[in-house]
């Protein structure tokens, strides 16, 4: 992707490897994040009525060094709590949703983020190797899944701790090389899909395999929206400090 910046003439060649948008992406909120290979985050608004053949995209704002690694995956807040009926319970909503984000990289780590700061609201580091995706879970509101080169898929629930998984990571066996039953090579997880209902998980990994995981998480209810979304705001005050 050929980008300009906000602060220079002179256009600046960025390789884009991954990017997302708040769920409620439209014409008016147009603004996409773009992660780098080189550990980046730019913002950049995009004209859904561009005809004339642009092939740029100015960069808006940007947080350098926001991995120490190439970044994997981008991945925006979406879980919407379907029983809201207060105004200000839907405004609390849409403070997640148009702003919290996830992002994963090569340096085994996954940072949660919200647009208003660019500061990491929260820094998970227990992947043993190179994070290849990261999804928020479509019905549980503080819920995502991790996938990494180790071939682990790890489940983490924001409500009960920011500083361990909510269970001990899966782990996809490893493949025999040749049928030898003693020589084995690992297999890296590289995407992941939530099923709709939130209640499998599809992973894909580095020998072209998918396979569908149950995932046992519970239904939510307004107390788990209105506790995820008191500890965001906690997050976001300590990070203006």
């Amino acid at each position: 992707t050929s980008t300009s910046t906000s602060t220079s003439n002179q256009s600046k060649e960025i390789t884009t490897t991954c990017f997302s948008y708040p769920k409620y992406f439209n014409e008016n909120n147009n603004k996409l994040w773009l992660g780098s290979d080189e550990g980046c985050i730019y913002e950049t608004s995009l004209n859904l009525n561009k005809n004339d053949g642009e092939k740029e995209l100015s960069i808006t704002s940007y947080i350098l060094s926001a991995h120490y690694g190439p970044i994997t995956c981008i991945d925006f807040y979406s879980c919407l709590n379907n029983n809201n009926t207060s105004a200000s319970e839907e405004n609390n909503n849409k403070l997640l949703q148009n702003g919290l984000y996830l992002t994963s990289s090569f340096d085994w780590t996954v940072k949660l983020w919200h647009i208003s700061t660019s500061k990491p609201l929260s820094i998970f580091n227990q992947m043993q190797d190179y994070v290849y995706d990261v999804r928020w879970s479509p019905t549980n509101p503080s819920i995502f899944a991790v996938v990494d080169g180790s071939g682990n898929l790890t489940i983490f629930d924001l409500n009960i701790s920011f500083e361990h998984p909510a269970s001990e990571p899966t782990n996809i066996q490893f493949e025999s090389i040749n049928d030898r039953p003693n020589n084995y090579q690992q297999i890296s997880i590289t995407k992941l899909l939530w099923s709709p209902n939130g209640k499998q998980i599809i992973i894909g990994d580095s020998k072209g395999k998918l396979t569908i995981y149950d995932c046992p998480v519970y239904d939510p209810t307004d107390t788990d929206f209105d506790k995820f979304e008191a500890i965001i705001k906690r997050k976001l005050e300590s990070a203006d400090r």
